[in-house]
Order: C-alpha cells, then structure tokens, then sequence
C-alpha cells in the first residue's frame, strides 16, 4: 500500500508505503507417529498419519505424501566425551525413499518402510520422515518425526593422549572403549590396525 497525504487544494505533501501481510490460517491439523522408539537393519517401522479439519469432522480422501531422508549422525555420550564413535562411510549413499496416498475416511493413511539390509555397521543414522497433507484447497500443511538407526550392536570409541609426538621411542596411547546403544560399556573384541603415513618433503 501506498499512503499520500494532500492539502485541501489537493497538492501532495508525502507519501509513505507499507505492506500487509496477509495471514492464512491451517485449515487443518497433521500428526505423525511412528511405532518404533528406534530401528535397526532389516527392521520395519509403520508411519500412522492422522489429518483433522479445524472445528470439523475428519480430512478425508486427501491426498498426503511421504518422503524418508538420513543422515550420518554422531554417537556423543556424555560420560565419554574424549572418545570418537564416528565411521567414515563415504561409499554409502543415502537414497531418499518417496510415497503417496489418500486419507481414508476417518482421515488415516499408514506407511510401512524397511531399514535396508545394507545399513548393517554404519555408525548411528537419524532417519526423518516428512509428511505433508493437502487440505481441500490444495494447500500443505507439514509434520515431521525423526528416529534414530542403530545400525551396530557394539559402537567402538577410540581416544588419544595428544596430537605432536616425537620419534625417540615415545609411547602413545591410544584409550579404547565398547559401548552399547543405551552407551553403557559392554565386552567386545575388536581388531585394531596401526597404518603408517610417511611425509617426505
């Protein structure tokens, strides 16, 4: 908008602009829920979606879509704060997985979804799963929920006692530890490899 003021004459003495955003409500309500706290490899999950009209009966028949994208993401206990848990995995590649469907008449649509077999010895991934409901006016209205993939039964962290050594017999040491899921500490056997890097310059 533009805002002018004149003389009684009719001549212009300002002018200022200004806008108005215009403000459209939700017209309906989305939730999410899945029924796992957390997943593993070959495990599957089910996505409950329930979609609500505003002061209104049931969003049926609407069409919602469903996208489930992952990330690396890093296990960081507490306790244990001098460890690195992370597993470099640049050959995996995350595909995101797509779907879509229509509410029911109690405004309900399911979604199953598979953690692929491939997954297995990744590291700790965070799975998120989007969910957008269009209302009657084609308009989305969003939910997302986010769990985590626990792709390992063991999560080994290994830490070290500095970062400059000197080559005169000087022991390193190098802390290792297990842990599980719920990052309490476990038995485990590991094979450790120590790899050389010369620098000739």
């Amino acid at each position: 908008y533009s805002l002018e003021v004149y003389t009684s004459n009719d001549i212009l003495l300002g002018n200022e602009n200004f806008s108005v955003e215009e403000f459209v409500p939700d017209r309906i309500k989305v939730s999410a829920k899945l029924d796992k706290p957390f997943l593993s490899p070959g495990q599957s999950a089910t996505l409950s979606i329930n979609a609500l009209n505003f002061f209104g009966p049931p969003a049926a028949n609407r069409k919602y879509e469903y996208e489930v994208q992952f990330k690396q993401k890093a296990l960081s206990p507490k306790k244990y704060g001098r460890y690195k848990f992370g597993v470099d995995n640049s050959a995996i590649s995350f595909e995101k997985v797509t779907d879509e469907g229509i509410t029911d008449e109690n405004g309900n649509g399911t979604k199953s979804y598979s953690v692929p077999a491939g997954f297995k010895n990744t590291g700790l991934l965070q799975a998120n799963f989007y969910t957008t409901v269009f209302d009657e006016t084609g308009r989305p209205v969003s939910r997302t929920v986010n769990t985590d993939i626990y792709t390992q039964e063991v999560f080994f962290g290994i830490a070290t006692d500095g970062y400059w050594y000197q080559p005169l017999n000087q022991p390193i040491r190098f802390p290792l530890i297990a842990l599980d899921k719920n990052e309490k500490v476990v038995n485990a056997s590991a094979e450790v490899k120590v790899i050389k890097h010369e620098y000739r310059t």
